[in-house]
C-alpha cells in the first residue's frame, strides 16, 4: 500500500481475519478441550463459557464473508487452490509424522491416505469446503455480475431462506439442505458478501451506525445462549436430556448468520487511523493466522494436544480467573500456530515454491486466453 489510508482500510479486514481465527482457536479450546462439558448445565460458569462459545461461533462465517467481499471483483488464479492444497498438505503430513514417530500413535492405511489427500480425506472440513468455494468463484462471479441489484438481493433472500431459515427451524432438513459445515453454505455467504461489496454504499440498511452493528451482534449472541438454556431446560424436564438445546448452534443458524454479518459490518466501517503499529501487526498476523487452525484442529494431534493442556483441570485449580486462563491458553496456541506458519512460509520462499506457482499462473492464463480465442472463432 502506498499510503496509510489504504493500508489502514485493508488492515481492518486483516484484523477481522485475525480475530476470526482466534475465535476458531477458542471454539477448538472450548470444544475439543472439554471445557464446555466440564460445568453443570445452568451454572454460572456454564453460561459464561457458552456465551464465549457463542461470541466465537461467527468465526467461520466471518472468514468466508471476507473471502466473498474481496474475491467478487478479483481474477481467478489456479495458484490459490494449489497454495491452499500445499499448505494443508504440509500440516497434514507433518502432524502425521509427529503422531507416528514422536507420540508413537498407531497409524493405519486409512490415516496415511487421508493425510496424503487431506482436502478429500476429511482431515480439515473447512479447508475442503473452502477449496471448493475458490474453485467455483469464477462461476459465482460471473453469476453475480450478470444480475441487477434487485436480482442479487432476491438471490440472497432466496438462498438464505433455503439454506439458513429452513434448516434453523426445521432442523431435520440440515442433512438435506445444509448443516453449515459445507460448501453450499459457503456459497450463500460468498454471494451475501458480494452484495455488501457491490451495493452497501447505496443500501440504507447496510449503512447503520457502527455501534449499532456491534450491539445487535451482542444481542443475537445473548439470544442464542438464552435459547440454549430455555430449550435445554424444557428437554431436560421432558426427556431427561439437554441434547436438543443446540437448535440455534450451527453456522447457518439465522441468529448466527445475522450476528456474523453485523460483526463483519462493524469492522468494515472501522478505521485505524495514524496507527502503523496496529496496522502492521494485523496485516502480519493475518497472513499467517490460518496456521493456527491447521495446528489446533489436526485429528492426529487433537487429542494429545488437549489432553496435555487439560484446561478443565487447570481451571478448577484457579479460584478466580478461569476465563483469563482460558483466553491466555487460546492466545498462546494461536501465536504458536502463527509462528509455525511463518516458518513454513519462509521455507517455501527459500525453496522458490511461490515463484514457481506464479509462473504456473502465467502459463495457465495464456492457455485460458487461447481457449477463449478458439471458442470465439468457433461461434
Amino acid at each position: 500500500m502506498s499510503d496509510i489510508k489504504n493500508f489502514s482500510r485493508e488492515a481492518n479486514f486483516e484484523l477481522l481475519r485475525v480475530i476470526a481465527m482466534i475465535m476458531v482457536t477458542m471454539l477448538h479450546t472450548l470444544g475439543h478441550g472439554g471445557v464446555l462439558e466440564a460445568y453443570e448445565f445452568g451454572s454460572a460458569r456454564y453460561i459464561a463459557m457458552w456465551f464465549i462459545e457463542t461470541l466465537s461461533y461467527v468465526s467461520v462465517n466471518l472468514f468466508v464473508l471476507i473471502t466473498g467481499y474481496f474475491m467478487v471483483n478479483s481474477n481467478f488464479k489456479i495458484s490459490r487452490i494449489i497454495k491452499l492444497s500445499v499448505q494443508v498438505e504440509f500440516y497434514s503430513l507433518i502432524c502425521l509424522i509427529i503422531a507416528k514417530f514422536v507420540l508413537k500413535q498407531e497409524i493405519n492405511i486409512e490415516d496415511i491416505v487421508s493425510a496424503l489427500f487431506p482436502l478429500t480425506g476429511g482431515i480439515y472440513w473447512f479447508a475442503s469446503a473452502y477449496a471448493v468455494l475458490i474453485a467455483l468463484s469464477p462461476l459465482l462471479n460471473k453469476f453475480i455480475h450478470s444480475m441487477s441489484k434487485n436480482e442479487h438481493f432476491l438471490a440472497c433472500i432466496s438462498l438464505c431462506t433455503i439454506f439458513c431459515v429452513i434448516p434453523t427451524f426445521l432442523f431435520w432438513s440440515r442433512g438435506i439442505l445444509s448443516s453449515g459445515s459445507d460448501f453450499a453454505w459457503f456459497i450463500v455467504l460468498y454471494i451475501s458478501a458480494a452484495y455488501i461489496k457491490l451495493y452497501s454504499e447505496d443500501t440504507l440498511y447496510l449503512n447503520c451506525k457502527r455501534k449499532s452493528y456491534f450491539i445487535i451482534y451482542i444481542i443475537l449472541c445473548s439470544l442464542c445462549v438464552l435459547s440454549r438454556l430455555f430449550i435445554g431446560q424444557i428437554c431436560k424436564i421432558t426427556f431427561g436430556t439437554i441434547k436438543g438445546s443446540g437448535l440455534f448452534y450451527s453456522y447457518n443458524s439465522i441468529l448466527i448468520f445475522v450476528a456474523s454479518v453485523c460483526l463483519f459490518m462493524f469492522f468494515r466501517t472501522l478505521e485505524i487511523k495514524n496507527n502503523k503499529i496496529i496496522s502492521k501487526i494485523a496485516v502480519g498476523l493475518g497472513s499467517v493466522c490460518f496456521g493456527a487452525y491447521l495446528c489446533s484442529d489436526n485429528p492426529f494431534l487433537r487429542k494429545p494436544l488437549w489432553d496435555f493442556v487439560n484446561l478443565p483441570q487447570m481451571a478448577k485449580n484457579v479460584n478466580r480467573g478461569g476465563t483469563v486462563l482460558l483466553i491466555a491458553v487460546v492466545l498462546i496456541i494461536f501465536l504458536i500456530g502463527c509462528i509455525i506458519e511463518w516458518i513454513r512460509v519462509r521455507i517455501f520462499k527459500a525453496l522458490r515454491i511461490y515463484k514457481l506457482l506464479n509462473k504456473f499462473d502465467i502459463f495457465t492464463e495464456k492457455i485460458v486466453d487461447k481457449i477463449k480465442m478458439f471458442s470465439r472463432d468457433m461461434m
